[in-house]
């Protein structure tokens, strides 16, 4: 048993797609396939496109994040208000900052500086990230 594929293309894509299985010499059977082609392709172009749009998602997602105000987060006043003095006040700021930037800060501490950090860490950004791709 043989099978025999033929296809026919255009610029846009397959115009129509023939199976002939065949004994031999003979055809047994045709088979118009162009629409389970069609379908095949379409989840080959997902797929292919998915980590693209995965990607594009994760950096609207990030910069969003990075320019959340540091008011509407669930810190203390206290905490907050050294940042203002600092003229910190969106995520990406702080994310960019370095530890010994960040300890220069007028009435700066210890717990304040954990505070930060368990902030970062709960965001999954860290201290002195390059954020630069996404506008900080």
């Amino acid at each position: 048993m043989k099978q025999t594929i033929y296809y026919v293309r255009k610029k846009s894509g397959v115009k129509k797609l023939i199976l002939d299985i065949e004994i031999g010499d003979t055809v047994l059977h045709k088979v118009d396939a162009t629409e389970l082609l069609e379908k095949f392709t379409e989840i080959i172009d997902t797929v292919l496109l998915l980590p693209i749009s995965i990607e594009n998602k994760e950096f609207d997602r990030m910069k969003i994040l990075l320019n959340t105000s540091l008011e509407s987060l669930n810190i203390p006043i206290r905490t907050c208000n050294i940042l203002r003095i600092g003229k910190v006040t969106k995520l990406g700021q702080l994310a960019k900052l370095d530890v010994s930037d960040l300890i220069k800060f007028r009435d700066m501490n210890k717990k304040s500086l954990t505070e930060f950090d368990e902030l970062l860490s709960s965001n999954g950004l860290e201290f002195s990230m390059d954020v630069s791709k996404y506008g900080f």
